[in-house]
């Protein structure tokens, strides 16, 4: 599984629509990684929880769900200055399925 772009909209500290690449460039031979760095509080463990949930939605595993319950986890997430604005993931994937030799693309939205 290759992940291409993830787009959060009003999602933890990201507020309206974020796109991030996640496909990065690569030389022949390479195999290129992605870093995240940033701050403490800067978003970087949200966007992981952003990849989990689109993923495995209420069974998504996320840092500080604890016992919430699954919606009340989901209202927590919502960013606080985005008013009634919905709160949106989305994640873009490549992935080899065992009958092709070219991946199919695949596109997750939870809203």
């Amino acid at each position: 599984m290759i992940f291409q772009e993830l787009i959060l909209r009003n999602f933890g500290p990201y507020r309206d629509r974020q796109i991030i690449n996640l496909l990065p460039q690569s030389e022949p031979n390479r195999r290129p990684i992605i870093l995240v760095g940033g701050l403490n509080g800067g978003g970087k463990t949200t966007l992981l929880d952003a990849v989990r949930l689109v993923l495995y939605g209420q069974r998504a595993q996320c840092s500080t769900r604890g016992k919430l319950a699954y919606h009340d986890f989901l209202n927590q997430s919502r960013n606080r200055q985005a008013g009634d604005q919905a709160t949106t993931l989305k994640l873009r994937f490549q992935l080899y399925l065992t009958y092709t030799t070219q991946p199919s693309e695949f596109h997750i939205q939870r809203t």
